[in-house]
């Protein structure tokens, strides 16, 4: 497990009782209301931190958990002391530069293996949706209306992609 200083990821989707999260590895990570009502939970694994980062639908970098500089795998999903988070998007960017810089998270790929693992990606993310009304929710947001009350998961899930590689193009 490469060890990094404790990442505050928030998950977009607000389950009562919050979100559990099962990496490959066995690592659960629970996403918990914090202080503001935000879903978070603490992550170290540089692995673990970069795949949810992948995810940009369901997931946000809010910052590093000032309280703590790493942490074991047994304290992951716990909530954080305090967070130390970018007022703007600017500073957000700047903050993960410079965690860049300090070898904490991956260098970025190559523009041609990035577009390939894009792609791959966002069918992954829509394939790890399993409730029809959370990919209804994602239709309207992605596609901008509401899918047909009939459509299925992999309708939805394709018409998706469509309306990705029509906004990238």
């Amino acid at each position: 497990m490469t060890k990094i200083p404790t990442m505050i990821v928030q998950c977009k989707i607000k389950r009562p009782g919050g979100t559990e999260v099962e990496m490959n590895d066995g690592t659960v990570y629970q996403f918990k209301p914090d202080q503001e009502g935000r879903h978070v939970a603490k992550v170290s694994n540089n692995d673990h931190f970069q795949r949810f980062m992948q995810i940009q639908e369901g997931y946000v970098f809010l910052g590093v958990d000032a309280g703590d500089d790493t942490q074991d795998e047994e304290d992951a999903g716990e909530e954080p002391k305090e967070v130390v988070t970018a007022e703007t998007e600017e500073e957000a960017l700047q903050n993960i530069n410079a965690l860049k810089d300090a070898g904490a998270l991956m260098p970025e790929p190559k523009a041609e293996e990035a577009a390939e693992q894009a792609g791959n990606d966002e069918k992954a993310d829509l394939d790890n949706i399993e409730d029809i009304a959370e990919m209804r929710v994602l239709f309207e947001q992605e596609v901008g209306k509401q899918p047909h009350p009939s459509a299925k998961m992999e309708t939805l899930k394709n018409k998706i992609l469509e309306a990705r590689g029509a906004s990238e193009e």
